[in-house]
């Protein structure tokens, strides 16, 4: 069996104050694939933490009701029997990468369990190729793209074989080929395993699953079959698809010749041989709106720190308002907001880690009254005195969003923005960034895999492959 009850399970995370699930009653049969919807916040990935005894064990926090594995409280299994019966995908891959290369990622944990050494090599050779990470096997993981260690973290839950299989957000970092790929795969384990996938592109999966549930801020609002979640039309609410229809086009903002941002040439490599930047050559002007397409790996990400001055190219020119600013540890008029926002929380408040960014130009009196607008342009107003980790994911980008642009920069880039970011979260970033390029005229980048996002409403979209950037699609009003 592989059966999952909760019987009216509530869960507060230590520190807060309201519940992040209250009174939730659900069943899952064996075999069964549920898909759990929900704005982000809802308690979907919080629903994970506890089926697969993550929390209270690992997260701390106050759990009430009961949760049953095959009738049996996960809170009485020990670790390797648990991992066993249930594994789960997080949303951030940094989070649970634990070993050196790829291939140790799958290895070591089926060694920890006691996994036959011959079965050992059939699977970790079987889940590579199927992942596409095979070329990958000896590749450090920490440095693969997010997309990548996504797919490697797939990788490893499954090659423990557990009866159930939770992911959240498997589709978010992922291109178009690998979705397809991450798709195909769970359509050949439906009816073999227990499936509960946590994801906001709800339409690619509701073909597969047999059952849609619903949260809405830490309760079941709908628990029912795919057909009747379509009939009450709640599913249109993480339809992602329509959001080109939702932004305005450049001709809302001043339109400027001014070049911004002027890259020739650039090249960049990790270890002396492999390019991962081969060439790159492009020109932003203030105010512009452009994204950066393209599929995993194909070097988005290190062009975004190599321009914030996080990583040092091998040559190339990079001017800055007509100023090279080349390699040089200088103020450099970019900043760049990874894909993990908590990389850039410093300080025990939102409101601290603001106006910190902002009193690195200005003194404390400007600092004060500009962290204040900034923070209530990003929504965050009624959070300032909370600790930034603690806040939900889409809090968190605009976060990190709103400590960068602090240092009024003339080039925000922001990586992945709208990863695993429901629809309300995708209109709020986007409506920030547009305040920053009005208010302030800032040219943003936003890296990202949405392609026809970019493509409706940038004033440039790139699509960068194998180190090089193709193709300038110029978007016009």
């Amino acid at each position: 069996m592989c059966s999952v009850v909760l019987k009216n399970v509530s869960f507060r995370y230590m520190n807060q104050k309201d519940f992040a699930l209250k009174n939730v009653n659900l069943h899952i049969k064996e075999n069964e694939f549920v898909l759990i919807l929900g704005e982000s916040g809802s308690g979907k990935s919080t629903l994970g933490y506890l089926i697969c005894g993550l929390a209270p064990n690992l997260i701390p926090g106050k759990v009430k009701g009961e949760i049953l594995i095959d009738g049996i409280d996960v809170n009485s299994l020990n670790k390797r029997e648990l991992i066993q019966k249930v594994n789960m995908l997080l949303q951030d891959p940094d989070a649970q990468l634990t070993y050196l290369t790829v291939e140790d990622e799958l290895k070591f944990p089926m060694e920890n369990v006691g996994v036959d050494e011959e079965e050992i090599k059939l699977r970790t050779d079987y889940l590579l190729k199927k992942f596409d990470l095979s070329k990958l096997r000896d590749t450090y993981v920490f440095n693969l793209s997010y997309g990548q260690k996504q797919r490697t973290c797939i990788a490893s839950i499954l090659a423990l074989d557990p009866k159930i299989i939770i992911l959240d957000e498997p589709l978010s970092h992922q291109d178009e080929v690998a979705r397809k790929r991450i798709i195909d795969f769970l359509k050949e384990m439906k009816g073999k395993r227990t499936i509960i996938v946590m994801e906001h592109r709800a339409h690619a999966l509701l073909k597969l699953c047999d059952r849609v549930v619903v949260l809405e801020k830490g309760c079941v609002k709908l628990n029912c079959s795919v057909n009747e979640a379509l009939k009450v039309g709640i599913v249109n609410n993480f339809n992602l698809n329509d959001l080109t229809k939702i932004f305005p086009k450049r001709s809302r903002f001043m339109r400027s010749r001014k070049a911004i941002l002027v890259v020739r040439d650039l090249w960049f490599t990790y270890d002396g041989r492999n390019y991962i930047l081969a060439g790159v050559n492009f020109k932003l002007n203030k105010g512009d709106l452009a994204f950066i397409i393209g599929p995993n790996g194909a070097g988005k990400s290190t062009l975004g720190m190599v321009l914030s001055g996080m990583l040092s190219p091998h040559k190339g020119t990079i001017l800055v308002n007509g100023i090279n600013i080349g390699s040089r540890k200088v103020n450099r008029g970019i900043c760049y907001v990874p894909q993990n926002p908590d990389l850039v929380f410093l300080h025990d408040t939102l409101y601290e880690d603001v106006l910190n960014s902002a009193l690195k130009s200005m003194d404390l009196k400007r600092g004060r009254k500009f962290t204040r607008e900034l923070i209530k342009a990003f929504n965050l107003w009624h959070l300032r005195n909370n600790d930034p980790h603690s806040l939900s994911r889409g809090e968190r980008v605009r976060a990190a969003i709103a400590i960068m642009s602090a240092l009024k920069p003339r080039v925000l880039i922001a990586d992945e923005p709208f990863s695993g970011q429901d629809k309300r979260n995708i209109i709020a970033i986007m409506n920030c960034l547009n305040y920053l390029r009005e208010r302030y005229g800032i040219t943003i980048i936003i890296i990202t895999h949405e392609a026809d996002l970019a493509k409706s409403i940038g004033d440039k979209v790139f699509l960068m492959k194998n180190g090089k950037l193709y193709g300038e699609i110029t978007c016009t009003s």
